[in-house]
């Protein structure tokens, strides 16, 4: 809620790119699981899901799309110049959320 707050007055990044790349990753069972369900509006999907896409990919070992497709990289950055504290502080928790779900596969 605080990053609605922040921004309630902003234009929220709403590039084709990260929609794509958000619906592609809803289909891939090892990141899905961690990633905030659609948000209504639309435009706050992008912004809210790309730090926690990128940690669970970057638990999985699956960045390599990244840093294939310059749109991608654009659409990651334009993300987290928007709230460099979301990004790091949603970042963050999934990568520990990630860390803490495969600890418990194991036992």
């Amino acid at each position: 809620m605080n990053l609605r707050r922040r921004h309630r007055e902003d234009d929220w990044p709403t590039s084709t790119e990260s929609k794509t790349i958000l619906d592609r990753a809803r289909k891939q069972t090892q990141v899905e699981n961690f990633l905030h369900p659609r948000e209504d509006p639309s435009y706050l999907d992008g912004v809210i899901n790309m730090p926690l896409l990128l940690a669970a990919q970057a638990a999985v070992d699956q960045t390599d799309q990244w840093f294939a497709n310059p749109a991608a990289i654009h659409a990651l950055r334009e993300s987290y110049a928007f709230d460099l504290e979301w990004f790091d502080e949603a970042y963050n928790q999934t990568i520990a959320r990630c860390l803490a779900a495969d600890q418990f596969e194991e036992r």
